[in-house]
Parts: C-alpha cells; structure tokens; sequence
C-alpha cells in the first residue's frame, strides 16, 4: 500500500498523496517533540519548586501546553496509519477533516503556550506604563499559524539574544540557541515547498531547540543540588 489519501496543504487547492511511511516518521518526530516539551516543563517545574521563580512556573506551563499539541499530532498521526482502511471508505469522515481537527487542536494550544511565552519573557521594569499586546489568533490556515508563532518567537528571542550579549554564559546561550531554533522551525514551514523530507527536517531544528532548553535546565539543576 502506497498511499492513503488526499491531504489539503495549508487551504489551497493542492493536493499531494502522502505515503504511509510518513505517518511512521511523522509520528515518531511528533512524539520526540512531545517527550521533550514534557521533560522540559517537568526539570523548569523543579526548578520552580526550588527557586520559586515564577518565570520557572510559566515555563513549565508553556512546554506542558507544548508537549500536549505534539501529542494530539502523534495520536492522528498512529490513528491514520493504523486505520487506513477507514479512510478509503465512503463513511462520512475524510483523511481531510480528521487531520485538519487535529492541526487546529495543534494551531490553538501551541499559540497559547507561545502567548505566554511572550509574557513570561515581557520586561517587568516597565513601570505603570500600559502595554496591549494583539495577536491574531483567528487564524484560518497553517500559514497565518506559523506567521502569529513568529510575530510572539521574535520578541522571546531577542529577549533571549539581549541576555546572552549581556551574560556570555552557556546557559545564556542554550536558551538563545533553543528559542532561534523555534523560530527557524516555523520560517522553514512557511518557506521551503512542500516536501516530506523537508517537513520532517523542520521538525527536527524544532525538536533540537526543546532538547537545547532541557540541556540548560538539567544544568542549571545539577547546579542547584550542590
């Protein structure tokens, strides 16, 4: 079996067929993704507990939403590769709308979590001044997805990039590395065509910018118990 069906790329007309083997890899690079999101928000949880900071809390509540949305992507992914024979045959459910109600389940949670990220990463010592923050949050394809993602990743990795040119530290650097990572994720998505191999590559710099984050975190824990 070759392929299973139809999928509509990002609202347009085109249609590709997706081979089997892509719901293996697709599944498997969700997952990874999801484990580390997940070991992410549990070492920031920690270190939460330890410190009390509250900038430590919201990162574990980020990475959790995170490790969720990657999930709800690993289950469709398993679910369309295990259940094939369904969606060949004519029973009112298309490859189409099921993968599309687990992208948007995707879209929302991952905005939310890069929402408060943004917040997590505003500058505190703004005084009294009043700071609107607006986002587009009604988005209605994989485009206007990744284009509010990189609106909200831009201010966190020049936070991010502030911070490493005012410490010069590894750990300073980790974070720059894993947030600019995030961020190339999403312009690769928007622009290289479409591609099997280069989606999962995508992916790939997305799942290696969680493991830059979880590699600072396991340090900055190590630290904290001696």
């Amino acid at each position: 079996m070759a392929d299973i069906g139809l999928i509509t790329i990002a609202g347009s007309p085109l249609e590709v067929l997706i081979p089997v083997w892509f719901y293996i890899f697709s599944g498997l690079a969700y997952f990874a993704s999801a484990a580390v999101s997940l070991a992410v928000s549990y070492y920031s949880f920690r270190l939460y507990r330890t410190s009390k900071s509250k900038k430590f809390a919201m990162l574990s509540v980020v990475f959790a939403v995170l490790g969720v949305a990657y999930l709800a992507l690993t289950l469709s992914s398993v679910y369309t590769y295990y259940y094939q024979s369904y969606f060949r045959e004519e029973l009112g459910i298309s490859l189409n709308v099921f993968n599309r109600q687990a992208f948007n389940f995707y879209y929302v949670t991952s905005l939310l979590s890069y929402v408060l990220l943004f917040v997590t990463y505003f500058p505190k010592n703004t005084g009294k001044r009043f700071h609107l923050l607006y986002v587009p949050l009604w988005f209605s394809s994989l485009t206007d997805f990744h284009i509010a993602s990189l609106f909200l990743l831009a201010f966190v990795v020049a936070r991010a990039a502030h911070n490493f040119y005012k410490f010069k530290s590894t750990n300073t650097f980790l974070v720059l590395a894993a947030f600019a990572l995030m961020a190339v994720f999403h312009v690769a998505i928007l622009l290289l065509p479409f591609d099997l191999t280069y989606y999962l590559l995508s992916h790939a710099l997305l799942a290696a910018g969680f493991v830059s984050l979880l590699i600072m975190l396991i340090r900055v824990n190590r630290i904290g118990r001696r």
